[in-house]
């Protein structure tokens, strides 16, 4: 019962809670949930029970600019974390399971939509941002240049976001070091 509300809680926050990272999503499109069950959990506790609920089972918005409720509502075979659903090429199916297809973890996915990237982007199997793919990076006081962030921070197991966020100026050491990009040499 306690997960249950917290699903119940989840779809009422990201429907009105403007400052939740999930509210773009929904809210701020014009979902809503449905007055039987804004502020009734028993109804939408009974509603769950006669169709279907189990633990870890997504609760799913049938109509995507409709409100949560009865009529539009389902639980489906996907576990909550994977709930999010993306279409590329035509085809539609959950984070997991394009991360399953690809063979590429789905926090990878999801780190990158969180990024601002497109779906295509997100789904790619060779997408990495560019600095990362190409340019060799320096670390100040030692001198060693690493010819990408990947290298360096396996190298000196300084995390590799630091590295690239003291690179672009973000930040001013990485491990306790200055670093910045090494500019390709130009024939």
């Amino acid at each position: 019962m306690k997960k249950l509300y917290l699903v119940w809680q989840a779809i009422k926050t990201r429907c009105y809670n403007i400052g939740h990272r999930t509210y773009k999503y929904y809210g701020a499109k014009g979902v809503t949930v449905c007055d039987e069950w804004r502020n009734n959990f028993k109804a939408f506790y009974d509603w769950a029970m006669a169709n279907g609920y189990k633990e870890g089972l997504c609760l799913i918005l049938v109509d995507k600019k409709g409100a949560y409720g009865p009529s539009n509502c389902k639980f489906g075979g996907e576990t909550i974390s994977n709930c999010r659903l993306l279409t590329h090429q035509g085809k539609t199916q959950s984070v997991s399971q394009w991360a399953k297809e690809l063979n590429i973890f789905s926090s990878t996915i999801t780190t990158r939509l969180r990024r601002g990237l497109g779906v295509q982007d997100a789904l790619s199997t060779s997408y990495l941002p560019r600095k990362t793919r190409t340019t060799k990076v320096k670390c100040v006081e030692t001198g060693v240049i690493y010819e990408s962030l990947t290298k360096a921070a396996n190298e000196t197991c300084v995390n590799f976001a630091n590295i690239s966020n003291a690179c672009r100026g973000r930040r001013k050491t990485a491990g306790g070091y200055h670093w910045e990009y090494v500019e390709a040499e130009r024939g």
